[in-house]
C-alpha cells in the first residue's frame, strides 16, 4: 500500500500521518522514517523487510516521489520500485507538491494499491470555513467575520468571493495553518467559560508581531504532563524551532503567570502598568491557571532561568536536553551538561 500525501500544509500532512500511524502501528516499533534524499535502496530494504510480530510496517519517506520527478513526470525506475512494495508494509510520501501529470501515473501504476491525499492549505471562503471547523474541535464557535478579522490579523490569505477555491497563488504566499491552529487554541482557552471567540477578544489577544508559542506545550506544561512536554519539545525540534526562542517564550509566559498570580485582587491595567507587561497577556494568564499553582510556577521558571544562565556562561552545550529537564517534574531535574 502507498499513501502520498501531498500539499503544501505541514499541519495537515502531520495530523493524517498521526491518524494512519495510531490505527496501524500505534506502538511505533514497526515504523520508519527516511529524510529527503535517502537512497532508494535503503528505503526499499526496509519496506520490503517484515514487521515486528508479524505487524504491518510502516514505512515514510519525505520527498522520495518529487526527487525522482523530472519535468513534472516521475522516473520509471520510481513507479517500478513501487510496484514492488508487499502488502505487508505501507509505504507513506510526505510531498511538498505534485504535478497532475505524476498523479495521474501514480492512479495508473497502482491503482487501488495507492491513495492521493491533497493537504493544500484551504483558501478564501473555504479557509473561513476551515477556521469555524477548527474552532468547533476546540469546543468553541467564532463567527464568519471574526474568522474574518483574524486572518485578516495575521496576514493570511485572500478570504474574499473571488478566492473561493483559489489555488494557484499557494506556492506564492504559504498559508501558515500551525500559526492558525495555535491562535484558536489560544483563543479558545481565553474566552472559557464562554463558547464564542468573538471579535474583540481576537483583538485583544491576538498579536501578528509577536511568534507564536506552540498551544500545545503551554498546556502541557500547564498541566504538568511531562510526556507531552517531550512529545511538542521533539515537534518544535521537527519543524525547526530553535530552542533559544522557546526558552524566551516560555520564561515570558511563565512571568506573565507569576505577576498575574501574585496580584489576584489587583485590576489587570495596574498589574500590566507595574510590570510593563500587556494586559491582554494579563487577562489571558488569569484564565488558565497552572495545576501546580503559584510554588510549581516559581520552581519552572527558576529552572528556566538556571538554563539561560548556562547558556549565557557557555555551560550548558546541549540546551535541547537542558530544556527538556527543566520543564519536567523536580525528580527529573539533573545539572544540565556542561562543557
Amino acid at each position: 500500500m502507498l499513501t502520498v500525501l501531498y500539499g503544501t500544509s505541514d499541519l495537515l500532512k502531520r495530523e493524517r500521518l498521526t491518524q494512519l500511524l495510531a490505527e496501524e502501528d500505534p506502538s511505533g516499533l514497526s515504523t520508519t522514517r527516511f529524510a529527503a534524499g535517502t537512497t532508494l535502496d535503503t528505503i526499499f530494504t526496509a519496506a520490503c523487510t517484515p514487521g515486528f510480530f508479524g505487524e504491518k510496517r510502516v514505512v515514510i519517506a519525505e520527498n522520495l516521489v518529487s526527487t525522482y520527478c523530472r519535468a513534472g513526470r516521475i522516473d520509471d525506475s520510481l513507479l517500478s520500485r513501487l510496484r514492488e512494495v508487499p502488502p505487508s508494509t505501507h509505504l507513506v510520501c510526505l510531498e511538498v507538491s505534485l504535478t497532475e501529470t505524476a498523479l495521474g501515473q501514480l492512479r495508473t501504476a497502482l491503482g487501488e494499491a495507492v491513495a492521493l491525499v491533497d493537504c493544500t492549505a484551504p483558501r478564501g471562503r473555504d479557509l473561513v470555513r476551515w477556521v469555524q471547523e477548527r474552532a468547533h474541535r476546540y469546543g468553541v464557535a467564532i463567527e464568519v467575520d471574526a474568522a474574518r478579522d483574524l486572518l485578516a490579523l495575521l496576514g493570511i490569505g485572500d478570504t474574499g468571493p473571488g478566492a473561493a477555491n483559489a489555488r494557484t497563488r499557494d506556492a506564492e504566499e504559504a498559508i501558515d495553518l500551525n500559526r492558525l491552529d495555535t491562535e484558536l487554541a489560544k483563543l479558545a482557552t481565553a474566552v472559557f467559560p464562554d463558547k464564542v471567540i468573538s471579535r474583540a477578544v481576537i483583538h485583544e489577544l491576538v498579536d501578528p508581531s509577536e511568534a507564536p508559542l506552540g498551544w500545545e506545550l503551554v498546556d502541557a506544561v500547564r498541566r504538568d504532563r511531562y510526556d507531552a512536554v517531550l512529545r511538542e519539545l521533539a515537534r518544535a525540534e521537527e519543524t525547526g524551532t530553535p530552542p533559544e526562542v522557546l526558552l524566551g517564550q516560555l520564561a515570558s509566559h511563565l512571568e506573565t503567570l507569576l505577576a498575574a498570580m501574585l496580584t489576584p485582587h489587583l485590576p489587570s491595567d495596574v498589574v500590566a502598568a507595574a510590570t510593563g507587561l500587556l494586559t491582554a497577556r494579563i487577562n489571558q494568564a488569569r484564565r488558565q491557571l497552572p495545576q501546580g499553582g503559584l510554588q510549581r510556577v516559581r520552581e519552572l521558571l527558576l529552572a528556566l532561568r538556571a538554563v539561560d544562565a548556562g547558556l549565557k556562561r557557555g555551560t550548558i552545550n546541549d540546551i535541547e536536553a537542558a530544556l527538556a529537564a527543566a520543564l519536567g517534574p523536580p525528580d527529573h531535574w539533573a545539572q544540565p551538561r556542561s562543557h
